[in-house]
């Protein structure tokens, strides 16, 4: 065994090896260190060589003095350019529309006076309803708008433009120089826009229908023309609701009329069947005959019964061979056979009393039912009448014609706000679709 100062002096193998390890282990942990500090190194470099090759390209890209001079002035010339392009279009979308409307408006459009009236049609019968004026009252209508909006239609007419043309040349006169050509009548083939379309720009009409008044516009290039054809119109109207109403009360009066005519002629014919009856049968009343045979029979009857109590009695006293009661035999055989054919009379075969007398009743029924009739006719007659009288039509002119001292037309103001408003919508739109991508 080793003693102590040779261990002291050489350690052992196995120390020696764990401190060569150990200091390996120092120094791979230096050189690893060392390449760590050595990699950061190289990193940061790179990142500061890339940082510094950024910033010179940075300002590579940087624009000089002169760049930036001359891309000013670009910047300007595009500007002036936008600058005029937007002007341009501005006057060509609105300042040139309303420049062309106003000249149009102030140097070549007509103007135009407008006469107004208003005219009621109303019935001579008519009368307010009272039990109208509750809640819903003030929006019901009267009971004559039928004849209100005969008269409007007949004012939008080509009847009324028809007989205007022949009566003064009206439609001539509103399709002539006088009018300007916008307003003026023309027909237009290819849209079949016609005259009668544009013939409300003169002559139109509004019902109110609450009230059942009528208001006329007419419009024309001189105040004298516009009341002097509202006039005109206003005749023409009358005549033809006049007339309307005259035809209407015609054929009621009539339809009456003959109602009461074929009453009289079946009263007529019916009674002249009672007379042939009456006539042909011999009897006035057949009632009266048959009354009588019926008394005939009773009393024939009677001497029947009389009879045969007779024979009976002259059978029982024994005597029935007598003379005295074969005379009474033979007469109650009689009498039995009287009774059968006064029977017979009453019933038997097509000229009965019976049948007569069916024949009678039926007849007087035909004449009650013609007289009734006849007086229901008559009676229809009279109420149509004063229907008729009640119901007719009255054309009352409430505001004549009167024109203002101004022209309505053309309303300049009003023309020219419009067309500016569709002007600049049409500008936007087009800056919206054309002209921010030329800008683009």
């Amino acid at each position: 065994m080793p003693d102590i100062e040779t261990l002291l002096i050489d350690p052992p193998e196995d120390e020696r090896l764990k401190k060569w390890r150990e200091e390996r282990a120092n120094v791979a942990k230096a050189e690893k260190a060392e390449r760590l500090r050595q990699r950061d190194m190289a990193r940061q470099q790179e990142k500061e060589d890339a940082q510094r090759a950024d910033e010179r390209a940075a300002l590579a890209l940087l624009p000089t003095p002169a760049d930036l001079a001359e891309m000013q002035a670009q910047i300007a010339t595009r500007a002036r350019r936008a600058s005029r392009a937007f002007w341009m279009q501005a006057v060509l979308f609105c300042v040139a529309p309303v420049a062309l409307a106003a000249y149009y408006l102030f140097a070549i459009a007509t103007p135009l006076y407008e006469a107004q009236s208003v005219i009621a049609v109303t019935r001579a019968g008519s009368s307010s309803d009272t039990s109208n004026s509750g809640l819903l009252g003030g929006i019901a209508s009267p009971d004559h708008m039928q004849e209100v909006f005969m008269a409007h239609e007949f004012i939008q007419s080509q009847a009324i433009m028809d007989q205007l043309e022949a009566q003064t040349g009206l439609v001539t006169q509103l399709s002539g120089v006088a009018i300007d050509p916008l307003r003026r009548l023309q027909d237009v083939p290819g849209l079949s826009y016609d005259k009668r379309d544009q013939f409300a720009r003169f002559v139109d009409s509004t019902v109110n229908i609450q009230t059942g008044l009528i208001t006329l516009y007419v419009r024309t290039p001189d105040k004298a023309g516009a009341v002097a054809t509202s006039e005109q119109i206003l005749g023409l109207v009358a005549a033809q609701v006049n007339t309307l109403n005259r035809d209407v009360i015609a054929q009621q009066l009539a339809l009456a009329d003959q109602t009461v005519i074929a009453a009289q002629s079946d009263l007529t014919a019916a009674q002249s069947d009672m007379i042939n009856l009456q006539i042909a049968s011999g009897e006035a009343d057949p009632s009266v005959r048959i009354a009588g045979v019926y008394d005939t029979i009773s009393q024939l009857e009677a001497e029947v019964l009389t009879l045969s109590n007779d024979i009976q009695r002259a059978e029982i006293a024994g005597q029935s061979e007598s003379f005295q009661n074969q005379r009474a035999m033979a007469l109650r055989d009689r009498l039995v056979a009287q009774i059968a054919e006064e029977r017979a009379v009453l019933v038997s075969g097509e000229t009965s009393l019976n049948a007569q007398m069916q024949q009678h009743h039926l007849a007087a029924l035909r004449v009650s039912i013609a007289e009734e009739a006849l007086t229901s006719s008559l009676t229809s007659q009279a109420e149509a009448h004063h229907a008729a009288a009640l119901t007719a039509s009255l054309f009352q002119v409430v505001v004549p014609p009167r024109t203002s001292a101004q022209p309505m037309a053309p309303n300049i103001p009003g023309t020219l706000l419009i067309v500016a408003v569709i002007a600049m919508g049409v500008f936007a739109l087009w800056r919206v679709a054309i002209g921010g991508r030329q800008t683009i």
